[in-house]
């Protein structure tokens, strides 16, 4: 939940008008899209921070991926567990990235069986 308010204020930080938020853990993505503010204690203050950004003078499209989809994401998310930072940004993509980069950019994502269902996409 952090990481999301974070990457979406960034994101307003820098004017962009257009976001699609993809996340891979479908407990976060329904405490987004839900009509209620039903959310775990641990989790409430900063997910109605998540919310009221996302209803901010801009569209922002929040949808489910499998984190196969997306090996930088994964990767970035994995390195963010043992840095000593609270953020890194970076310039240009980092080494530990680029084999994941290349392989998302000519679209050889692992496969991965799942259950046939529509996609879930929610604009908010």
């Amino acid at each position: 939940v952090g990481a999301v308010h974070q990457g979406l204020m960034m994101a307003w930080d820098l004017g962009f008008e257009f976001i699609q938020l993809e996340l891979d853990f479908v407990i976060v993505l329904s405490w987004i899209t839900a009509t209620t503010e039903n959310f775990p204690p641990n989790v409430f203050p900063s997910m109605c921070d998540c919310k009221s950004l996302i209803e901010w003078a801009w569209v922002v499209q929040v949808r489910h991926v499998y984190h196969e989809a997306n090996k930088c994401t994964d990767a970035l998310a994995k390195r963010g567990n043992y840095q000593q930072q609270l953020l890194t940004i970076y310039d240009t993509c980092p080494n530990f990235v680029c084999h994941c980069f290349v392989r998302d950019m000519a679209g050889l994502g692992i496969s991965r069986i799942c259950p046939i269902r529509p996609n879930i996409v929610a604009s908010v």
